[in-house]
């Protein structure tokens, strides 16, 4: 008997409309009118940390977690939550009889949502002092649930034909789902450290990175060992303060950690392009009160400040300024990403021998008197190959409206082709047609099974509708002409940071890579992030491989 397909377990979010039978047609913010903006930031931020604590790698969603936070927002008031909880528990039960999943009340994605529209509201004049009533905390739990009304409406379908429908859900849904991915914060540490000493060799960059941490006011080792330290290890006044700092600028063993919290904490106002658009908390996650008093708004985003997020202030704050050319600055960013990418692969697969695994310069040939790039990355055991692309591309934040239209912002097959899929087929053709000119011992004739991989920069392909989606188009593609013998097999999308973590696990033989392919695409109605293949398979990070780089940069002490 046939094994049933497996798919996604959803979240539902219970926002107002579900609560109360219909949706608020007035303006949202007027139940936040008679409550000062300040202590509803506070209380948001509170919220942001207890639903992913410090140490937590993954989010509070379960039932009695989000009835936990009901009780604290009914201030354990029981007729006041009667209504949510009867709402979530109707959702748990109609989730439970469908396909499983969790009612979602509480969490990042609207967190951050409620974060910005607050924070750019904000009046500059102190709060005066300020007593909650149990009216207030109501309308604060009101506003809330307007507000994940917004943000799961993108959720939904438009009635746009143009579009497929996969690619109409992963636009729709990327916000929600690129909010609640959680990277492992060494490894970003380690890639930190290497791109730093990339630029910091780079003839055009070099001045300006150490101009970039000159003014901040600290040597790049202290700023990434103060962000960790923010994020994974403070621990406040008080139990329930872990997202707060309140520091004495006299007090010269808080400099440093003051130096780091005003670079987070200074408005960056920008033009927001849309209300998905996160830019004022992503380029301040902290807050900055009266008295320096200091609100970490999101670890995440602060954690993003070593690398996704540090390679567009770096642009904005320095190089730009120093009048350096932007493509120039893009190509230094795909060329680290292509050597750091490689260097993984290289380590991983250390003991193919032949043939060893080539990358990049390893893969220039001349056919047809033209030298041309076979792939980013191949290598072969026995008769499975692996063929990689390797992309630095990102996704802008006008393309994260959450339509389809916004998506692909340029052409269809542009979108599809910035991040590699035309290149990776051409590499395919290249397997059938020239494989003696890069492996000569090649079984040419005999059925060679073919992975597709590729290897990204961009966060939201750890969603689950993105790899679907591409791999749909990849299909399309590749049934357009005859790969005979060669059995093609479906595209696998792998994030950098799952790169790094599976590293280990393959260069010891604790796992069978190839193994771990199938099962990212079998049994299932279309490939998954490869990230929820990694952790039901409970493949950790081997923290081991991160310690002599951290040590050696100074952000550690062994």
């Amino acid at each position: 008997m046939p094994s049933k397909k497996e798919v996604f377990k959803s979240a539902l979010f219970v926002g107002y409309e579900i609560v109360f039978g219909q949706k608020y047609t007035g303006n949202r913010l007027d139940f936040l009118k008679h409550i000062p903006l300040r202590a509803i930031l506070y209380e948001i931020a509170g919220l942001n940390l207890r639903i992913r604590p410090t140490l937590e790698k993954q989010f509070k969603t379960s039932f009695s977690d989000q009835l936990k936070e009901l009780e604290y927002f009914c201030r354990g008031n029981q007729n006041l939550m009667l209504p949510y909880y009867t709402a979530l528990r109707k959702v748990q039960v109609q989730l439970e009889g469908d396909r499983g999943g969790s009612p979602i009340m509480f969490s990042r994605p609207t967190n951050v949502f409620a974060l910005q529209e607050i924070f750019e509201k904000l009046p500059d004049v102190e709060t005066p002092s300020f007593e909650w009533r149990m009216t207030d905390w109501e309308n604060l739990l009101k506003y809330y649930l307007c507000v994940n009304d917004v943000i799961s409406g993108y959720d939904r379908q438009d009635e746009d034909i143009r579009h497929r429908p996969f690619e109409k859900l992963a636009a729709g849904s990327g916000f929600l789902n690129e909010m609640t991915v959680i990277n492992d914060p060494i490894f970003t540490i380690k890639r930190f450290v290497h791109l730093y000493h990339f630029l910091e060799k780079d003839q055009v960059l070099s001045n300006s990175v150490s101009k970039h941490f000159h003014n901040i006011g600290m040597a790049a080792s202290d700023f990434a060992r103060h962000i960790f330290s923010m994020c994974y290890f403070h621990k406040g006044d008080k139990e329930d303060h872990k997202f707060y700092y309140r520091l004495d600028p006299s007090n010269p063993s808080h400099k440093e950690s003051i130096d780091v919290l005003e670079y987070l904490s200074k408005r960056r106002v920008g033009k927001r392009l849309h209300e998905l658009d996160m830019i004022e908390i992503k380029k301040s996650p902290v807050f900055k009160d009266i008295h320096n008093h200091y609100v970490m708004l999101d670890t995440l985003f602060i954690m993003d400040k070593l690398y996704e997020l540090f390679i567009n202030d770096f642009w904005f704050e320095t190089v730009k300024q120093d009048g350096i050319d932007i493509m120039r600055y893009k190509g230094q960013i795909g060329r680290f990403f292509e050597d750091y990418a490689a260097s993984l692969l290289k380590q991983a697969f250390s003991f193919l021998k032949y043939p060893a695994v080539k990358c990049l310069d390893d893969l220039k040939v001349k056919i047809k008197g033209n030298i041309v790039e076979i792939a980013d990355a191949y290598f072969r055991h026995n008769k499975k190959v692996c063929v990689a692309q390797i992309k630095s591309t990102g996704i802008y934040a006008k393309q994260q409206y959450g339509t389809a239209q916004s998506l692909f912002d340029v052409k269809e097959d542009d979108f599809y082709g910035v991040f590699g899929l035309d290149q990776l087929i051409d590499s395919i053709k290249y397997i059938r047609d020239e494989s003696d000119k890069f492996d000569d011992t090649f079984p040419k004739g005999k059925p060679v099974q073919v992975f597709p991989l590729l290897i990204v920069n961009e966060k939201i392909f750890q969603t689950p509708f993105l790899p679907a989606m591409f791999n749909l188009k990849f299909v399309e593609e590749i049934r357009k002409e005859s790969f005979l013998p060669l059995e093609i097999k479906p595209l696998t999308i792998i994030h950098i940071a799952d790169l790094e973590r599976v590293v280990h696990h393959i260069k010891s033989k604790k796992v069978d890579w190839w193994d771990l392919l199938k099962q990212n695409y079998s049994n299932s109605l279309f490939p998954k992030p490869f990230n929820v293949t990694l952790n039901r398979n409970k493949l950790n990070p081997d923290y081991n491989a991160a310690e002599s780089v951290l040590v050696d940069f100074g952000i550690v002490k062994k």
